[in-house]
């Protein structure tokens, strides 16, 4: 073998190993950083809409604590009316 069809061999692994290489990041690695990312999306907004939820609830209680304290006062006023 001489040193030119050596280094036609060479060029030619090369460009077959740096295309593979490409192939690997467009079809693996690119979807696997988009899905993370989206992942990460899909975290935030579930931690956000506890925190709403969360809110939510609070604001729940104060809401029945006032209606049970108007249905006391009305059962109040109904007995004395009685």
């Amino acid at each position: 073998m001489d040193s030119n069809t050596f280094m036609g061999l060479l060029i030619a692994a090369l460009v077959v190993l740096f295309g593979l290489g490409a192939t690997i990041t467009t079809l693996i690695i690119k979807p696997l950083i988009n899905l993370n990312r989206s992942i990460t999306t899909l975290n935030c907004s579930i931690t956000e809409t506890n925190s709403h939820l969360a809110k939510n609830d609070a604001e729940l209680v104060e809401l029945q604590k006032g209606y049970n304290q108007h249905e006391t006062r009305i059962t109040v006023l109904e007995k004395k009316k009685a």
